[in-house]
């Protein structure tokens, strides 16, 4: 999620509240800008989900973005803000438009799971992923060092 002001996003700030109607304890993934994490509510959308940013003092706001991936782009988002006392609807418009991953994407990834310890990344085949795995290898910067029973190293 990013907050704008005259085209410039407005920094995140440890002073912000955020918060959720569900899974509040992994809100703050969603403000993160960190492409390898997000939130979710661990529940189908509904008209009781929500999430609340608390700027804490007045912040004039002209855009919100929501960076979703393409499998919720059906979810339909309804800002809101709290004027006067009163949380009231604000007009929203759905672009619709869609980036391409940053081309760095894979080998970004490949680098947090090492900074995790992970070291070997063991799948079998006919996995979700295992085709992007062997065919992108040099772009993961990772290479198959040992394949048995389906299971690729």
């Amino acid at each position: 999620m990013h907050v704008f002001i005259r085209q410039i996003e407005i920094a995140r700030s440890s002073g912000w509240k955020v918060n959720a109607s569900r899974n509040p304890w992994e809100i703050h993934f969603a403000f993160d800008n960190d492409p390898f994490s997000w939130w979710t509510s661990g529940q189908a959308v509904d008209l009781a989900t929500w999430i609340e940013v608390d700027f804490r003092h007045p912040v004039r706001v002209d855009r919100l973005t929501v960076e979703q991936i393409e499998d919720q782009r059906w979810i339909q988002l309804r800002p809101s803000g709290y004027l006067d006392g009163v949380w009231t609807p604000l007009n929203a418009t759905d672009s619709g438009s869609m980036s391409p991953p940053p081309p760095d994407l894979r080998m970004r990834l490949k680098n947090e799971l090492k900074s995790m310890g992970i070291r070997w990344i063991l799948i079998l085949g006919s996995s979700l992923g295992a085709d992007d795995l062997r065919t992108e290898s040099q772009n993961w910067g990772i290479q198959q060092v040992a394949a048995t029973n389906g299971y690729r190293l």
